[in-house]
């Protein structure tokens, strides 16, 4: 058999879909795929035909996907007398494919790998019509292949060498074992204590009567799941150094370490570093400092910030950005810098949609929000800011 790296068997020695209408076909190509890899280690769920729309979000959860593109139509319903299966019939299915495809890729990074008889670069030509399943495809998360080129050994060797060429499907894999392992622990050692424990738990929670018992029972389920994962093993991945990458994409990569963008769902409890801009206007940002803890009550403190650049504030490797007045958050939110003012907090009363808050007679809509450690080190900030015992409260006062 061949040999297998850590990152092959995290991909390979785990649960995959293959959807082919031949996969129960004795000595055919899917098979032959399919009796390989499992003896590797794969366990598959088999399809003759694609499942019903209902159920393609169950396979957001596999390792991979093989995917025939010839697949026939499966007839449900008998055909009208002299009417034969023809082109409509075959796109019909291959529509119903690209849907597919479509919905796998836009809600997880799970890799399809496309079987086929036909011609690679038609079926290519025909994909790159769908701007989201080109932009898939330029990222090798879709990739076609014809069958002969990955019957038997060689669906392998594939295998291998695409997961060579793609650190972040290593990464994404190791982080999947860590949290499977991680959340298995976790729930099996609180088990063993006491079967109802989260009745317990949620029912302690009531009792201190906090704004959103549900928020607060995730945060304490989170904090007890991250406080037990274990660092991320990345020995043996080749990162590639001195990537070449356009400032736009340097930003956006930055800012989205730092801030998860709006889910557009309703909020109605308040969340410490949400961020939200001015519907119109001067597009003025305010972050949320209030503090998560039940002396909040119904009153949200907010921070004003604004967008800048690296010219306006002098930002250079040689800089101090720590100002005594002011927090800087370099490459955020499609900006160089985000300054937040210290001494510019507005306190306004809780309303039932935080998606949506007026500050002053301007709109503010919830655009996302500030994530740990940059939430906490603002937090901190102000708290340093209105609290520098034996000094004057402004901290310009002493110049």
């Amino acid at each position: 058999m061949i040999s297998l790296t850590n990152d092959d068997k995290y991909l390979i020695k785990n649960n995959a879909a293959i959807i082919d209408d031949e996969i129960y076909t004795a000595k055919s190509s899917a098979q032959s795929i399919a009796n390989v890899l499992s003896e590797y280690g794969t366990t598959f769920v088999k399809e003759e035909s694609l499942p019903e729309k209902d159920k393609w979000d169950n396979f957001l959860s596999m390792s991979y996907i093989i995917l025939d593109w010839d697949l026939k139509r499966e007839e449900k319903d008998e055909l009208p007398e002299g009417v034969q299966i023809g082109a409509t019939f075959v796109n019909e299915t291959r529509k119903n494919s690209m849907d597919f495809i479509k919905h796998i890729i836009s809600k997880s990074l799970v890799p399809i790998f496309i079987i086929t008889q036909e011609d690679t670069n038609y079926i290519k030509q025909t994909l790159n019509q769908e701007p989201q399943i080109k932009e898939a495809m330029s990222k090798s998360n879709v990739i076609i292949e014809k069958k002969q080129d990955v019957k038997g050994d060689k669906i392998i060797n594939f295998l291998q060498e695409w997961i060579n060429s793609n650190n972040n499907i290593k990464v994404l894999k190791r982080l999947e074992k860590n949290i499977n392992e991680t959340k298995n622990m976790l729930f099996v050692d609180m088990d063993s204590i006491e079967k109802d424990w989260i009745d317990i738990v949620k029912d302690t929670i009531d009792k201190d009567e906090p704004e959103d018992s549900i928020l607060e029972l995730s945060q304490f389920i989170t904090n007890m799941f991250l406080s037990r994962l274990p660092s991320i093993d990345f020995t043996e991945i080749n990162f590639n150094k001195d990537k070449a990458i356009s400032k736009t994409n340097l930003i956006k990569i930055y800012s989205a370490t730092k801030v998860y963008t709006n889910d557009k769902a309703d909020v109605g409890a308040q969340h410490t570093g949400d961020i939200y801009v001015q519907e119109k206007g001067q597009k003025r940002l305010y972050i949320n400092v209030t503090a998560e803890c039940d002396a909040r009550k119904s009153i949200m403190f907010l921070v004003k910030c604004s967008k800048r650049s690296k010219k306006d504030i002098n930002l250079d490797s040689n800089t101090i950005i720590d100002h005594a007045d002011r927090f800087t958050i370099p490459m955020m939110l499609d900006r160089e810098a985000v300054v937040c003012k210290l001494d510019c907090i507005e306190r306004i009363d809780k309303t039932d949609n935080l998606n949506e808050i007026d500050i002053a007679g301007n709109k503010f809509i919830r655009a996302g929000r500030l994530t740990h450690p940059y939430i906490t080190a603002l937090r901190k900030k102000i708290a340093e800011y209105f609290s520098r015992q034996g000094l004057p409260v402004h901290p310009m006062d002493r110049i």
